[in-house]
């Protein structure tokens, strides 16, 4: 069977497989947001939650309210509804996944005082310690996707889970910048931003397993 008949036959199944009630969806939903809220928090609290520390107000105010602009951006672009199942279309998930953290990085730098008043000799494991903090901060917000998305892209689910991990990452990102005492651009670029970027590849790795339409066998 050529891959066209495959996805023919996947998209057939779709098809006729029958919606769930709205009612239904909404309460899915919004249970799994609520689960992966509390989980996150309960993360976030326990690496100690946040903290001001000595760094500048302005930089401080100015990157949690442009990376949660990032956020709500990729959220809305990876798993926002239209009137099309399978969400926005392929580009823009695709330059979900590729620009979140770019846009992350773009943002702190422009948020931030020259590179040279914030840089501050430390060892890498301080930076792998945050990048770890990210990661598991993430987790749960990804979780959540997927769980809400499951086997709901019969096109491109690889495409999906990206642009849904690299959606998780900037929340990830976005609490862990509010935690870290750390303004030094290597650490928030390896400790911060990095993390998004391996959420992404983890979401596409997991897309295809996770989001892809499987046709019922009669």
């Amino acid at each position: 069977m050529s891959a066209e008949d495959l996805r023919a036959r996947v998209l057939a199944a779709a098809k006729n497989e029958p919606s769930p009630p709205r009612e239904a969806t909404v309460v899915h939903t919004r249970r799994a947001g609520q689960a992966a809220t509390v989980v996150t928090l309960l993360v976030f609290l326990g690496i100690g939650g946040m903290h001001l520390h000595a760094r500048p107000e302005g930089l401080v105010m100015g990157s949690a309210v442009g990376w949660g602009l990032v956020a709500v951006v990729a959220t809305w672009i990876a798993a926002g509804r239209t009137r099309s199942m399978l969400g926005l279309p392929r580009a823009w998930r695709l330059g979900a996944a590729l620009a979140t953290p770019l846009a992350l990085a773009a943002v702190w730098f422009a948020v931030s005082p020259p590179p040279g008043e914030l840089t501050v000799p430390h060892a890498v494991s301080v930076d792998l310690v945050c990048f770890g903090f990210a990661l598991a901060l993430g987790l749960a917000p990804l979780a959540a996707f997927f769980v809400v998305r499951r086997e709901g892209d019969p096109v491109d689910p690889v495409t999906t889970g990206a642009a849904l991990g690299a959606a998780a990452g900037a929340w990830g990102a976005l609490l862990i910048d509010l935690h870290c005492e750390m303004s030094d651009p290597r650490h928030v670029l390896v400790g911060h931003v990095l993390p998004t970027v391996v959420m992404a590849l983890l979401g596409g790795a997991l897309g295809a397993r996770v989001l892809a339409v499987r046709a019922t066998r009669r």
